[in-house]
């Protein structure tokens, strides 16, 4: 199936899930982002997030327990008592005033007698005599079969019930998030993954390494640089995050990161004379930095700077700076941005 990007996951939860009640089946390899954007949805949307890791369950948990009871006239019969943490009818600790989404992560590691309970709940909305309530939605995610994870083969008739979809990773909406949620500290980062695309994710099936680059990782690999921990403990966690290559790619880009900080007074400055620099890597560099200091206020400064390099660079800059900051495609500069390159854009 195509992949889509977690923005357009994001869409899936709104049109898909709340807005037709129907259940969806996410797959992606591990790190991409599918349990971090589903909490974000349901804060974005003030939904009520109840995640059931599927890998750690067992059918008790989510059957209930058998009791015996007295059914009336004397008749006694085994009735189950279900699990609180499950929004089934009747239960006080969920809300009835807002959606719910019954978040089953981790579903591709549950055992096959969990996931025939998962596919009653899928099918009927129930298991046993305990119905969910009115206001839940059904979501679940895993990793991909080919990930060599801890993957149990998903039952086709439960699948079938199911709309399937594979999110991949995307470099740019990475880039975007992290500026977004670091600001300009993250600037290095994003500057490296714009040159360097692929390295967004670096895993292998074929290669025995534990570790590789992933949306996940590299966020830890930002944290550990933006840490006051030692030099030599700060690279051995940035590599011990990503992997040996990808760690040694990014600290050859920070050396040429270092001459960037020493431009950016200058183009400040004066913006029609400061240098442009011929290496390509530069320029994506400077690009990036200008585009995560970029604002309504210093637009007129940066701007004619920007016109004055490749088409291909001025783009990346302001694309990535009106997805930070919106407020940017008001400006007179970004209008005459979009007209000089109205072809590209």
């Amino acid at each position: 199936m195509p992949a889509i990007s977690l923005d357009q996951y994001e869409k899936v939860l709104e049109y898909v899930v709340l807005g037709l009640h129907e259940p969806i089946m996410v797959v992606g390899q591990a790190g991409v982002g599918k349990t971090q954007k589903t909490e974000q949805f349901c804060e974005r949307v003030d939904a009520y997030l109840c995640t059931c890791i599927l890998g750690q369950y067992d059918t008790v948990d989510m059957r209930g327990t058998p009791w015996d009871a007295d059914i009336g006239g004397g008749y006694h019969a085994t009735v189950w008592r279900p699990a609180s943490t499950l929004p089934f009818k009747g239960n006080p600790n969920f809300p009835k005033d807002k959606p719910i989404i019954l978040f089953f992560d981790e579903r591709t590691s549950a055992t096959v007698p969990v996931l025939g309970v998962c596919y009653q709940i899928v099918d009927k909305r129930r298991v046993g005599e305990h119905e969910l309530m009115d206001n839940v939605y059904i979501v679940s995610a895993g990793n991909r079969e080919m990930d060599k994870g801890i993957v149990t083969r998903q039952p086709l008739p439960l699948c079938n019930r199911e709309t399937w979809y594979e999110v991949g990773s995307n470099v740019d909406q990475w880039c975007i998030w992290a500026t977004q949620k670091y600001g300009a500290k993250a600037a290095i980062f994003v500057a490296f993954l714009q040159f360097r695309k692929p390295l967004i994710c670096t895993y292998d099936p074929a290669k025995s390494e534990k570790n590789f680059a992933s949306p996940r990782t590299i966020e830890k690999a930002l944290k550990y640089y933006l840490s006051d921990m030692p030099q030599d403990i700060k690279q051995a966690s940035i590599a011990g995050a990503v992997g040996g290559g990808w760690a040694a790619e990014f600290w050859g880009f920070v050396d040429s990161w270092a001459e960037i900080a020493k431009m950016m007074p200058a183009i400040a400055a004066n913006p029609l004379t400061a240098e442009i620099p011929a290496e390509l890597s530069l320029q994506y560099a400077v690009a990036i930095a200008i585009s995560g200091t970029l604002t309504e206020k210093n637009a007129r400064v940066f701007h004619p700077y920007l016109v004055r390099m490749l088409p291909e660079f001025a783009v990346l800059a302001w694309h990535m700076a009106v997805k930070r900051d919106e407020a940017l495609f008001e400006t007179d500069e970004f209008l005459d941005f979009s007209h000089r390159y109205k072809v590209v854009f």
